[in-house]
């Protein structure tokens, strides 16, 4: 998984440069950010500038400080949110 996080960096950056925010919706996407712990997310999206937030809206609740999706079912229903940090 790690071998694609530079592609969806370029792709993240590009739609940031065009937009405050980047929902990440794509399959392929979420699989990428999912197959990763919380902490690298987070570590991923501060290396480029960017932070990850998580929507409280449509039933959802924040999951601050979940565990490795491995060890947490939730983290497969997580949804991305990435923004510039200049926000």
């Amino acid at each position: 998984m790690h071998e694609h996080l530079s592609a969806l960096a370029a792709k993240i950056g590009k739609a940031l440069s065009a937009s405050p925010e980047y929902l990440v919706t794509q399959p392929a996407e979420r699989r990428i950010l999912q197959g990763i712990s919380e902490a690298e997310v987070k570590d991923f999206a501060k290396s480029h500038g960017w932070r990850v937030t998580t929507p409280a809206s449509a039933g959802q609740q924040r999951h601050a400080g979940l565990p490795m999706r491995k060890t947490n079912p939730e983290w497969k229903q997580r949804r991305f949110i990435l923004s510039s940090l200049a926000l």
